[in-house]
């Protein structure tokens, strides 16, 4: 496994101060998100909450793959593969896939291959690329 992944195998984008963090404690009872404060110190942020609510945040889960410098694919990353850019994306009835508005496949087949170029939260002109969106 990635030297990147912890135990918990989550990232969250923290809405209030729109960074991408690591997940260190999740509250399954309430939502609530405390980060890797040794990764929230790094972003700068000078308001130091130990954590948000689960309104603040978004999930990203861990898909179980990697790209091929063995980063870990999350949920909301944006990859490159074969010259086109996909959004790594997970419904209930596919699971994680990697897709843009062209085509679609299981994230299996991007696993070792692809390479992460974004996310769509901090990169919105490539989101934009991939969905299609004016």
């Amino acid at each position: 496994m990635s030297k990147f992944i912890d135990n918990l195998g989550f990232m969250a984008w923290d809405k209030r101060h729109e960074k991408l963090l690591k997940v260190a404690i999740l509250n399954a009872k309430t939502g609530d998100v405390l980060y890797d404060l040794d990764n929230f110190f790094k972003t700068n942020i000078t308001s130091m909450p130990q954590g948000a609510g689960k309104e603040d945040v978004i999930l990203l889960p861990y898909t179980g793959h990697e790209d091929r410098n063995e980063n870990p694919l999350f949920e909301g990353v944006i990859v490159k593969m074969n010259d086109d850019l996909y959004e790594v994306t997970y419904n209930d009835y596919n699971g994680f896939t990697v897709a843009n508005i062209y085509n679609w496949f299981s994230v299996v087949y991007a696993d070792k291959v692809c390479e992460i170029v974004g996310n769509v939260f901090e990169d919105v002109d490539l989101r934009k690329k991939v969905r299609g969106e004016r």
